[in-house]
C-alpha cells in the first residue's frame, strides 16, 4: 500500500501531479526524498543534520568572520560540526521525539517536556 505523507488535496478525478512518471511511479526530489525518509529515517536525519551543519559553518565562515582573520574556508571546524550532528543531534533528537509521539500526554504537557 502507498503511504500518504500529507492529504490528497485534489478533487475526485483530477490528474495526478506532473511529478509522477506514466508508469505511476513518483520521480520528483521530494518523492524520493520522502521514499529514502521513510526507509531510513536515522541515516536521513543524521544526512540531513550533517548539511544543515556544514551549511552553517559556511555561511558564518563567509559572511560573519571577522576581518583579522586569516582568509579562507577553515574545513575542520565545519567536518567538526558536521560529525556532531550526524552522531550526536540527529540520533537522540530522532529518539526523543519519537518517545513523545508515543505518549499519550496532553498537547501542554509534551511541549512542556520539549521546552
Amino acid at each position: 500500500p502507498r503511504r500518504k505523507f500529507m492529504a490528497d488535496t485534489r478533487p475526485k478525478g483530477a490528474s495526478a501531479p506532473e511529478a509522477d512518471d506514466p508508469k505511476g511511479k513518483k520521480s520528483s526530489l521530494q518523492a524520493q526524498y520522502l521514499t529514502l525518509l521513510s526507509a531510513y529515517p536515522f541515516l536521513m536525519n543524521a544526512a540531513q543534520s550533517a548539511l544543515i551543519s556544514i551549511a552553517g559553518s559556511l555561511t558564518q565562515q563567509v559572511f560573519f568572520a571577522n576581518e583579522t582573520a586569516e582568509a579562507g574556508i577553515d574545513v575542520f571546524p565545519i567536518l567538526k560540526f558536521a560529525f556532531f550532528s550526524a552522531v550526536i543531534i540527529a540520533p537522540s533528537s530522532v529518539l526523543f521525539y519519537g518517545w513523545i509521539s508515543k505518549k499519550s500526554w496532553s498537547t501542554p504537557t509534551k511541549l512542556a517536556v520539549e521546552w
